[in-house]
C-alpha cells in the first residue's frame, strides 16, 4: 500500500523541481537580457524543460516574471531583515538608528544584479505600476512601516496629525 504514497511523493517532487527549473531559468536570463528580449524557448531550454511545463506552471510569460520578481524581493526582504536583526544584537540602539542602517544596507543590496534588473528597472515596466507597487508593499512596504511605528512609539520621529 505504500507504493502509491512514493510514487504521489516521486511525482510531486518532479513538479515542485520543473517549477524551480523555470525559476531559476528564467530570473537568469530576466536578470542577464530583460523582459522582451527573453523568449518563453530561451527558458524552456536553459530549464531542461518543454514549453508544455511551462504552461502548466505558469499562465504566460509575464505570469513567470511576476512570479521571478515576488522571489527576488521576498528574498530581498528577508536579507535585510537578516542583518538588521543581527546588527541590533551586535550594536543595540533605537529605532530611528535600526532605521537608518536598514536604508543604508537597502540602497547597498539595490546593487545586486537579479534585484536591480528585475524588480526596479524591469519590474514596473513589465507588471505596470500597480501590480508592481502591490509586490513590494508586500515585500518592503510593510517592514518600513513596522520600523517607522516603533520609531514613533520610542518619541523618535513625531507622528503626523491625524486629518480631520
Amino acid at each position: 500500500m505504500s507504493a502509491p504514497r512514493i510514487q504521489r511523493s516521486r511525482r510531486a517532487e518532479h513538479v515542485a523541481d520543473t517549477r524551480r527549473a523555470l525559476l531559476c531559468a528564467a530570473r537568469e536570463l530576466f536578470a542577464e537580457r530583460g523582459f522582451s528580449a527573453t523568449g518563453t524557448e530561451d527558458i524552456v531550454a536553459a530549464a531542461h524543460v518543454t514549453r508544455g511545463a511551462l504552461y502548466h506552471h505558469f499562465k504566460d510569460k509575464a505570469d513567470l516574471f511576476r512570479a521571478v520578481m515576488a522571489e527576488c524581493a521576498s528574498e530581498m526582504a528577508e536579507r535585510l531583515v537578516t542583518q538588521e536583526t543581527a546588527r541590533a544584537e551586535q550594536e543595540p540602539g533605537d529605532a530611528w538608528q535600526l532605521l537608518r542602517s536598514g536604508f543604508q544596507s537597502f540602497l547597498d543590496a539595490c546593487n545586486d544584479r537579479d534585484f536591480q534588473r528585475i524588480v526596479l528597472i524591469e519590474g514596473p515596466a513589465v507588471l505596470g505600476h500597480s501590480a508592481w507597487d502591490a509586490l513590494v508593499e508586500e515585500h518592503g512596504y510593510l517592514l518600513l512601516a513596522e520600523a517607522l511605528t516603533e520609531a514613533i512609539a520610542e518619541g523618535n520621529i513625531e507622528p503626523l496629525p491625524v486629518a480631520r
